[in-house]
């Protein structure tokens, strides 16, 4: 049970959402980005995989490597921290980079929802309690897919619904390997989507 819900945990890692929701985003709203493989849709794509991706990649390993933290997992609140603060960055840096290649305003109302929900994230971790950025993620992808479903062409009710069914699996999979408490769970799913809801509202 905790071998699956380890890979449940790393499938649907935060680090991946980014890069997930982007594809499923110009996947869904071709009336906007065009083709998949257009000029515009493999920037944005690249774009988001680079900086929310790959380069926190590194980041999280050679921090590992410099012993800043103890473990990939990165439990402790003080570690946490640390890795936040440069993924903040990148998040940002990445809407900065949309938002001057005048990409589609869906893109970078994503990653500022991203960035907000990191920060208040960090916020919270210091002053209140751990919070589950698996669920924090899963609520902003959750926010995303219900603003795409009103805009695509397509009938994306089965994206909903899958959502929150791995929704329900990563908050299961947390709680099943006691990373967190519940509340942890619940009130991160709360963040994500409000976060998200909020940025694209703006």
């Amino acid at each position: 049970m905790k071998n699956l819900a380890k890979a449940i945990s790393l499938l649907l890692h935060p680090i991946f959402i980014p890069s997930y929701t982007a594809l499923f985003i110009v996947w869904s709203l071709p009336n906007i980005f065009g083709y998949i493989t257009s000029v515009q849709a493999v920037f944005v794509l690249r774009t988001i995989l680079l900086y929310t991706l790959l380069y926190p990649l590194l980041i999280v390993f050679l921090m590992k490597k410099l012993d800043f933290i103890d473990s990939y997992n990165i439990t402790d609140r003080k570690q946490r921290i640390l890795v936040f603060i440069p993924m903040a960055f990148m998040f940002m840096w990445t809407y900065i980079v949309l938002y001057k290649a005048q990409t589609p305003h869906i893109t970078t109302s994503m990653m500022m929802g991203c960035t907000i929900a990191l920060f208040f994230s960090m916020i919270t971790n210091i002053m209140i309690e751990k919070i589950s950025i698996h669920s924090i993620g899963m609520g902003g992808m959750f926010a995303m897919v219900l603003f795409t479903s009103g805009i695509s062409i397509y009938n994306i009710s089965w994206a909903l619904m899958l959502v929150i069914l791995l929704g329900g699996l990563v908050g299961t999979a947390r709680l099943v390997l006691q990373a967190h408490q519940p509340r942890e769970v619940y009130n991160g799913y709360m963040l994500g989507f409000l976060c998200m809801a909020s940025a694209m509202l703006l």
